[in-house]
């Protein structure tokens, strides 16, 4: 991590695997405290490497940056990952998801994952994320997805039990 203003380093991690430096990585709120965590996606393999399609979390504290959570997302071999605009709000309730897809045995699903802990809530098979979409001035977002040639509208309820709700 380097300093905006002179260039200099400000933080370095331990080392999180082989390709990490082709990771997208963007900053997030995920504890409360502003500017403090990275939310990164790795979607490289090539061989010998491992664990290089996944989503990880780094936490900044003095000096240090901690991996503070990282979820395998699809194989290395012949899986893939996708998101637009990952980090959302989907539900309205003033905690934020990341919705990202993943390609494993040649089958797309897209997943909703708790940015505070990359816990999976819910998973919809033989989708790929699109997106998301306001619905109305709630705060609730609606996840946009496509599925072959069609498009799918999504609403995310975390409560009662973590689901998606199909609603065109």
């Amino acid at each position: 991590m380097l300093d905006g203003t002179t260039g200099l380093p400000l933080a370095e991690s331990a080392v999180l695997g082989s390709w990490v430096s082709r990771s997208t990585c963007m900053a997030v709120e995920a504890d409360g405290t502003a500017g403090q965590e990275i939310l990164c996606f790795l979607n490289e393999s090539a061989p010998p490497a491992t664990l290089q399609r996944r989503m990880f979390l780094m936490d900044y504290s003095v000096g240090v940056l901690t991996e503070s959570w990282s979820v395998t997302l699809a194989p290395d071999a012949g899986g893939d990952i996708r998101y637009v605009d990952p980090v959302v709000d989907l539900d309205g309730n003033g905690t934020l998801e990341i919705a990202v897809s993943s390609r494993a045995a040649g089958v797309w699903s897209t997943g909703i994952y708790q940015l505070s802990d990359g816990a999976e809530l819910v998973t919809q098979s033989g989708e790929i994320t699109g997106g998301s979409a306001a619905l109305g001035a709630g705060g609730t977002q609606l996840l946009v997805t496509a599925a072959g040639t069609a498009l799918h509208i999504w609403q995310f309820a975390d409560t009662p039990s973590p689901s998606l709700t199909q609603l065109w």
